[in-house]
């Protein structure tokens, strides 16, 4: 069987990155609600003003972050495989561990509110990423680095959408 390295996504890679955040926008709408009077006392209303937030799409920033998040428990599996197999794999049956996080994170990143060109990108990623899951789940693997080239070039073009710089093997 073909020994396999697999590549950390971000190991080596230091992103300063500020925290996610914004003000939140005035109140702008008005909740009332008129209570039915139990006894012979008049009806009372209530006033209640009801926050709207902005429903602006995320910026760059704040989505590079969100990935290098989702990302994380991923590369973690990755570094753990990489030195309890410093030659690669030998076996797919040695890739189960990424399972887990791999579909963590494809459930993940389809849910953070990319547009255009990186939801496009992110799709192509998770469909990679299924090929990488479907070969592990299978004996054979023969196409399973051909797969993984197809999930590290979805994965450097996703981080080219977030202005991150592509991993390198």
């Amino acid at each position: 069987m073909k020994t396999i390295r697999v590549a950390v996504a971000s190991a080596a890679l230091a992103v300063g990155a500020a925290a996610c955040g914004g003000a939140a926008a005035a109140p702008s709408a008005t909740n009332t609600t008129t209570v039915a009077p139990t006894t012979a006392a008049a009806a009372t209303t209530s006033t209640t003003a009801i926050p709207t937030t902005s429903s602006s799409a995320p910026t760059t920033k704040e989505l590079a972050v969100k990935f290098l998040a989702l990302v994380a428990p991923y590369n973690a599996e990755v570094i753990v495989l990489n030195a309890k197999y410093p030659n690669g794999a030998t076996d797919t049956s040695q890739f189960e561990p990424l399972i887990g996080p791999m579909t963590t994170f494809d459930n993940g990143i389809l849910r953070i509110g990319l547009t255009g060109q990186a939801a496009i990108d992110a799709r192509t990623m998770v469909t990679a990423d299924s090929a990488v899951v479907a070969d592990i789940d299978s004996s054979d693997g023969t196409d399973i680095t051909r797969d993984f080239a197809a999930t590290d070039a979805a994965d450097n073009a996703l981080r080219a959408d977030f202005g991150l710089p592509a991993v390198t093997q």
